[in-house]
Formats: C-alpha cells, sequence, structure tokens
C-alpha cells in the first residue's frame, strides 16, 4: 500500500512563509486601513451619527473611503500574490490556501480597525 501524502517538513514552511506574508501585509496595510477609517468617520458625521463634529462637509466622506478601500484591495491582491506562489511551491492547493489567507487577512483588518475606532 502506498501514500499519497506530502512530507511533513513542508507544511511548517508553509506556513512559516505566509505567517511572513501576512504580517508584511498588515504592516503595509496600516495606512490604508486609517485612511478608510477616517472615511467612515467622515461618513458618520455628515449623517449626523455624531453632531458637532466640524469637519462633516470636508470632503473626506467621498475622498478618504475610496482612497483607503483601493489601497486596501491592492494590499491585499499584492499579498495574495506570494501565498499563490508558495501554495503552488509548497504543493498545496493554491485557490483554497490564497481564499483562506485573503479572508483571514480581511478579518484582521476588521478586527484592527474596530479596536483603533474604540481606542
Amino acid at each position: 500500500m502506498t501514500t499519497t501524502g506530502h512530507p511533513r517538513k513542508t507544511r511548517p514552511l508553509f506556513v512559516t512563509l505566509v505567517v511572513v506574508t501576512d504580517l508584511i501585509a498588515l504592516a503595509i496595510a496600516f495606512w490604508p486601513m486609517l485612511i478608510l477609517g477616517l472615511g467612515f468617520q467622515a461618513i458618520g458625521a455628515t449623517n449626523g451619527w455624531w453632531p458637532g463634529d466640524p469637519n462633516s462637509n470636508d470632503g473626506e466622506a467621498v475622498f478618504a473611503t475610496l482612497v483607503g478601500s483601493v489601497g486596501l484591495a491592492l494590499v491585499l491582491i499584492a499579498a495574495a500574490i506570494p501565498v499563490a506562489l508558495v501554495s503552488r511551491q509548497q504543493h498545496q492547493p493554491v485557490l483554497r490556501s490564497t481564499v483562506r489567507n485573503t479572508l483571514y487577512l480581511l478579518g484582521a483588518c476588521l478586527v484592527i480597525g474596530i479596536l483603533t475606532f474604540f481606542l
């Protein structure tokens, strides 16, 4: 009986490379998340969620939200490329690994964004 499993030494290397990629992506994604948060704050001020905000009509509701969203999308795409390449090199499922990693990054960005909103 033969086994078709992968060698055990490739899995820790794969996880290490993906985690390093994620940490770099989160460090780079800090600025787009900050700009996106400013845009969300401006949207809330424009809608009257927190009255008395003197900056509620400066235009960042559209500009900051758009720039932050595009920046975050570019960071996610830039992080997906090395994950896909590492997945292929380490004989892991490419699409599943890339989608899972992108969802993890989005979740981490959401948690960081919520934490910075309340701090």
